[in-house]
């Protein structure tokens, strides 16, 4: 079973992974419309990936948005980790309060009752 973060991740990729197939296939549609017409092509634009700037500032943001992700998934690492160790000293102390119990219902596997000791009514009125 896939946490509800992964199933949300996955279902996000999915839709991305969708849109650009259908604006891959949205750009051969129109290549071929310029590979079988006459009009001329737009002029390409000069790529912002040229500019030594722009590739400077975005591997800072890659890198800052690197460093988030991995100090995010180390704060749910921790939180998942404490949840988990919760959990087994808790299914530990209770298995210890069923030995317990079963030790003093049974003996020889036979069921013994616990019988309370005598005068008990007559302590407790006092």
């Amino acid at each position: 079973m896939r946490p509800d973060w992964l199933r949300e991740a996955l279902a996000e990729d999915d839709a991305f992974r969708a849109e650009r197939e259908y604006e891959c296939k949205a750009a051969e549609l129109s290549d071929l419309v310029y590979k079988t017409t006459e009009a001329p092509r737009p002029a390409l634009e000069p790529s912002a990936l040229d500019d030594p700037f722009f590739r400077e500032v975005m591997g800072h943001v890659i890198n800052h948005l690197r460093d988030e992700f991995e100090r995010d998934l180390r704060q749910i690492e921790r939180h998942v980790r404490a949840a988990l160790t919760t959990e087994l000293s808790t299914r530990k102390m209770l298995d210890e309060l069923v030995r317990r119990v079963e030790g003093l219902t049974t003996k020889g596997g036979e069921h013994e009752v616990v019988d309370r000791p005598r005068e008990f009514w007559s302590r407790r009125r006092a």
